[in-house]
């Protein structure tokens, strides 16, 4: 892949960076200036969502800021570099799990829904690592690196259909409007990652620069607006259920 004008534009801090921040930042500050409203007597998924929103609009914050700023001001390169991105996509991951298995429980309990998502968030990258360098790796040795990024994105997809199709309906107690919540996270993840793997492809196989352009939507979906999604996704089911 050459260095096309809007691969420059994705490589920027404009783009890498500071395009990602006013939305978490502006959250956390809505947050604060409605810390004392933020929990409901009687609803476990609001309780968790007010431990689950600015915790995670925080580690938004912090994501490319030490991953992309801090990282350079250090002068990290290569496996140094990719060390410290390595924990927030892992943690990108499980702050899904972790909405969706505390959600999928009556009572929305965090500590046995994080030992729950843990185990999940490692799932699909150590199955793409595995494929990658064993099944892509074989048939292609000069299969470049950025490819395990697709595998990876294809099966976030696979996991997340699975889950909507198959998991949610299956789920007891939570109600109607809760399992609906749910359906609706996993649509908004499926979105941002299967732009992804669309852009991954173009740019893999076919060489399509505007794709950087546009795997900046993805970017924005993944890292601005997942929390403020899933607080109106989760504030909504609640108020609905309330005035029932």
């Amino acid at each position: 892949m050459g260095g096309g004008s809007w691969q420059a534009f994705y490589a920027s801090d404009a783009q890498g960076v500071y395009a990602l921040l006013p939305v978490p930042a502006l959250f956390l500050a809505f947050w604060l200036l409605r810390a004392a409203r933020r929990r409901r007597a009687g609803e476990p998924a609001l309780r968790f969502l007010g431990l689950w929103a600015p915790l995670f609009a925080l580690e938004t914050l912090l994501d490319p800021l030490v991953s992309g700023l801090f990282a350079r001001a250090l002068g990290l390169e290569g496996a140094a570099s990719l060390a410290l991105l390595i924990p927030f996509v892992l943690l990108g991951d499980f702050r899904i799990y972790w909405l969706l298995f505390a959600l999928g429980d009556p009572e929305a309990r965090p500590g046995p829904a994080a030992a729950r998502a843990a185990c999940w968030t490692l799932l699909v990258p150590l199955a793409a690592l595995a494929l990658f360098f064993g099944a892509v790796r074989s048939l292609a040795p000069g299969a470049p690196g950025q490819g395990i990024w697709l595998v990876y994105e294809l099966g976030f997809c696979g996991v997340a259909l699975w889950l909507r199709r198959r998991w949610v309906p299956e789920l007891g107690g939570i109600g109607a409007r809760r399992a609906r919540c749910l359906r609706l996270v996993l649509c908004y993840v499926l979105c941002y990652y299967a732009l992804w793997a669309a852009c991954d492809v173009a740019i893999l196989f076919f060489s399509l620069d505007a794709a950087w352009a546009l795997r900046a939507l993805p970017n924005q979906l993944y890292y601005a607006f997942t929390v403020p999604f899933v607080w109106a996704a989760v504030q909504r089911a609640c108020a609905e259920s309330a005035d029932r």
